[in-house]
């Protein structure tokens, strides 16, 4: 794949988005989808996936498999949501009268020069018990294919010939440019006893869908392309354990031998990414691996972009220029382009930024942030210190750039004396601007008025040891605030780096 050929900006949608959040109505017509997809070709999303197979139901039209959409009383009744009525009433109502959706989807991309990539959920645990309508009887039929939890076991051949029939059914019925095949929802399937022993039958089945893209490719005169979500981290290839947590998983310890489906030119896009937030810092200290692979064939990169934090942490803490960062980095370390992931328009901060994603000269033209440590706040006793690893992907001295480094200090007051340093050089307090409590006086992403005291302190990069690349910021609490002894430690953390263009 030529860089004039590649994607700059993908939007991945999962099975139920577009029926709860674009589709406002029990009875939607195609007009809704084609909605949907002007939403995003306005903010300059040039490739758009739908997740039509999850659970191990089809959400289309399927020949094949079982369709989702049970709305029994015994499948609806345990759950007690309206919205998965709904988005199953949604998906019933459009296939029923002609609006099958990947056939809409992939007709509206394509008169908006999109693409379309049906997409596959590879694992997706939903679903609570197996009476529900979420669980799928194929998983719930079949309990000894299990793998672990509700995964299913893909050293079992029935299971990978079930991808295999939908993979070929959507190349085969459907005018789609390819097929995402998401691997984070969820990251288990084999036994962890059989993991690299079974490795290569993964290989295998990438390979296979690889071979019916190419065949539907042949039939249209062009390469259709495969691309997959996968962990951050490549790995090594020890073992994973299936109650790993996400920052511990790595493609080659679950079975996903990415090397040789990029090397072997089995995949077009590859997306690496953590499971629920980005976590941009994170990211581009493994990209240079991730390029490593990639660079030399025409496998693209092309780091993800959801939520910035678990927490869903809201303005004025993060902003547009959050997610504009997050972009920036990737593109400073290599990225051939920006996936998006559950980032829907309904997250107007996050959305502010996406029109801007497929430029790397209009993020770098406008103001942005890089945040790190955003869920955690380190205890700092009187004389004792903090460090903390921050990834700049650019230089903050640059000429026409001004760059400060902020920082969280719960509990604490102007009374309180802190040293601080960078890359182990001190940093001048005198010249660092006042700590100062944000105006609205709350704790960042929190309308509780009552929740501890802080103050963000902002330090001027220009003149310290920050560089591009690794940095460490130390973090040292020399004096506290005499009027309240019992206030002995400070809390420091959700750090970022403000970066905005000057004009001189």
């Amino acid at each position: 794949m030529t860089d004039q050929d590649r994607p700059r900006v993908i939007q991945m949608n999962d099975d139920s988005n577009l029926y709860y959040s674009y589709c406002h109505t029990e009875r939607p017509t195609g007009a809704d989808l084609e909605d949907m997809v002007d939403i995003f070709a306005r903010q300059n999303i040039d490739t758009l996936t739908q997740c039509v197979h999850c659970r191990w139901q089809a959400f289309y039209d399927s020949r094949v498999v079982e369709i989702a959409g049970d709305l029994t009383p015994e499948a609806v009744k345990p759950w007690e949501h309206v919205h998965y009525w709904q988005w199953l009433t949604c998906l019933q109502r459009l296939i029923a009268e002609g609006n099958d959706p990947p056939k809409v989807l992939a007709e509206a991309c394509h008169r908006r020069k999109m693409r379309f990539l049906p997409s596959f959920r590879l694992n997706d645990q939903h679903g609570m018990h197996p009476h529900e309508g979420q669980y799928g009887s194929f998983r719930r039929d079949h309990p000894e294919w299990i793998a672990a939890g509700k995964a299913m076991d893909y050293g079992v051949p029935e299971v990978r010939e079930h991808i295999l029939s939908v993979a070929a059914e959507l190349a085969e019925r459907y005018d789609i440019d390819g097929i995402d095949l998401d691997f984070v929802r969820w990251p288990i399937f084999f036994k962890d006893d059989q993991v690299k022993s079974n490795t290569p039958l993964m290989t295998e089945l990438v390979r296979q869908i690889r071979s019916i893209l190419d065949k539907a490719g042949a039939k249209r005169n062009r390469r259709m392309l495969l691309s997959a979500r996968v962990p951050l981290n490549v790995g090594t290839g020890r073992t994973i354990n299936t109650n790993a947590t996400d920052r511990d998983l790595e493609c080659l310890g679950i079975g996903l031998d990415v090397p040789a489906w990029i090397r072997d030119q089995l995949i077009d896009v590859v997306m690496p990414m953590h499971f629920f937030y980005t976590t941009w810092d994170t990211m581009i200290a493994n990209l240079d691996e991730w390029r490593g692979l990639t660079d030399g064939t025409p496998c693209g990169l092309y780091p993800t972009i959801h939520s910035m934090a678990w927490n869903d942490y809201g303005p004025p803490y993060i902003s547009a220029q959050s997610y504009r960062g997050a972009a920036h980095s990737y593109y400073q370390s290599g990225a051939d382009g920006i996936a998006l992931y559950n980032l829907w328009s309904g997250n107007k901060v996050g959305w502010g930024a996406v029109r801007d994603m497929g430029s790397p000269i209009a993020l770098g033209s406008k103001p942005r942030r890089y945040h790190c440590h955003l869920d955690e706040l380190e205890v700092v006793s009187q004389g004792a210190q903090a460090e903390f690893e921050l990834h700049l992907p650019e230089d903050p001295s640059a000429p026409q750039l001004s760059a400060s480094l902020n920082f969280t200090a719960v509990n604490l007051t102007l009374e309180h004396v802190l040293e601080v340093d960078l890359n182990g050089k001190p940093v001048d307090m005198n010249t660092a601007r006042k700590s100062r409590r944000l105006p609205e006086g709350n704790h960042p992403g929190s309308g509780n008025p009552h929740l501890p005291y802080f103050h963000r302190v902002e330090i001027p990069l220009a003149g310290t040891a920050a560089i591009a690349g690794r940095n460490v910021l130390s973090v040292k609490l020399v004096k506290i605030n005499d009027q309240i002894p019992s206030k002995d430690t400070i809390e420091v953390g959700r750090i970022e780096v403000l970066v905005e263009p000057t004009t001189s």
